[in-house]
This record gives C-alpha cells, sequence and structure tokens, in this order.
C-alpha cells in the first residue's frame, strides 16, 4: 500500500493505509527488544497519528514512499547511521508538513 492511498477525493483517511503504516513503524522498533522503548514508540505513535491525518489533507510534495523504503533499506542492511539519518529525516518532513498543514487550516478560519 502506498501513501497516494492516504486519502480519498473526499478527504477521508483510508483505514487501512493508516494500519500498515503503523505496522510498518511497529514492525522497525519491535526487534529492539526492550519493552520500555516499545511502549514509548507505542504511546508516541498514538499520539502523533491525530496531527497526521490533519496533514494529510494537504499537499506537500513529498515521496513518503520513499522515505520509508529508505528506512526499511538501512534497517534491513543493519546501518544504523544511515538508519537514523533516514528516520530523523522522516521525522522532520513529517513534523514540517503537520505544521504547514495547521498554519494553513489556521488561514482557512
Amino acid at each position: 500500500m502506498t501513501a497516494a492511498n492516504l486519502c480519498n477525493r473526499a478527504l477521508v483517511v483510508n483505514p487501512s493505509w493508516v494500519k500498515a503504516h503503523a505496522s510498518l513503524h511497529t514492525a522497525l522498533v519491535a526487534a529492539c527488544g526492550s519493552r520500555r522503548l516499545i511502549a514509548l514508540h507505542a504511546q508516541l505513535y498514538e499520539q502523533s497519528e491525530r496531527y497526521r491525518g490533519l496533514a494529510a489533507h494537504y499537499e506537500t510534495g513529498r515521496d513518503i514512499d520513499h522515505e520509508h523504503q529508505q528506512i526499511v533499506d538501512m534497517a534491513l542492511a543493519r546501518d544504523a547511521d544511515g538508519l537514523v539519518n533516514a528516520t530523523l529525516s522522516h521525522m522532520r518532513a513529517t513534523t514540517q508538513s503537520i505544521v504547514q498543514a495547521v498554519k494553513a487550516k489556521d488561514a482557512h478560519v
């Protein structure tokens, strides 16, 4: 499933994509072996999901599928530095998308 499937024309978030996205990020953390880190990730992921849903309605020009593929490739290659860089880049881009979405929403109020 690709990020292009995130929303339909009616701006309804696709639950299948949301589930696949969560599964990807959960799988990446699951191998760490730390119950505390896994629980922290789950909590932070759940809290951030509401903002990600808002940002999904605004075009950012990002290639989210490519971002995810880079993260997976670095994880499978066991390239810790590459994985950290790809993950930070993905998180920063997501944060920027959320900020832009909130600003755009505020401009329309």
